[in-house]
């Protein structure tokens, strides 16, 4: 079984073996990481998430995330705030397999103070829709990625389909995704 390998621990190596100094090292792996998120995760990961490190073995690759947000909405009360609460929530959430491999997402997200005096949560960790919902732990184009599956055949089937690709999903979760799906259009098609 081959070990992970971290990308930051291989390109510093090899740039040190090329010559270069830790410092100059350091810069050039920032730069690497600015190119990487451009070019494989734009669109799919928030702007405010720089991206730290990859690690890959032969069953899954493991991307680390810091968001670097300024500020935050309350979602208990709609308060917004800037004042950080120097704690961290991480998350690791699955997206669409790559080259046979589980692919995940390991997010660290800020926490804020709530600046409400009236709101009841002093702490809360901030949000992050656009990439999964709250408590999510797929990406929210991986549930889309299920459901093509699962119209394309049935839920048992892309459960299969998806394993052989490498991801971890059951046919009851994938069935889960394709209810939530047909009840959202049931419910925009009996309001028009």
């Amino acid at each position: 079984m081959q070990e992970n390998i971290g990308r930051k621990a291989m390109l510093i190596s090899l740039l040190s073996k090329g010559g270069f100094n830790p410092e100059a090292s350091e810069k050039i792996y920032k730069i690497e990481m600015q190119v990487t998120k451009h070019f494989e995760y734009s669109g799919i990961v928030p702007e405010y998430f720089e991206l730290q490190d990859i690690e890959m073995d032969n069953k899954s690759k493991k991307v680390y995330w810091i968001s670097k947000t300024t500020e935050s909405t309350c979602p208990f009360c709609g308060e917004k705030s800037t004042e950080h609460a120097n704690e961290y929530y991480y998350k690791d959430i699955q997206d669409i397999p790559v080259n046979g491999i589980a692919v995940y997402h390991s997010c660290r997200v800020n926490k804020f103070k709530c600046l409400n005096v009236g709101c009841k949560h002093k702490i809360f960790t901030e949000r992050t829709h656009e990439f999964c919902i709250e408590d999510a732990r797929k990406t929210e184009r991986f549930k889309k990625y299920c459901v093509l599956q699962a119209t394309q055949a049935n839920c048992h089937a892309a459960e299969q389909m998806l394993k052989l690709e490498g991801a971890y999903v059951s046919n009851d979760t994938i069935s889960r995704y394709t209810k939530a799906v047909a009840a959202k259009v049931l419910d925009e098609n009996l309001k028009k």
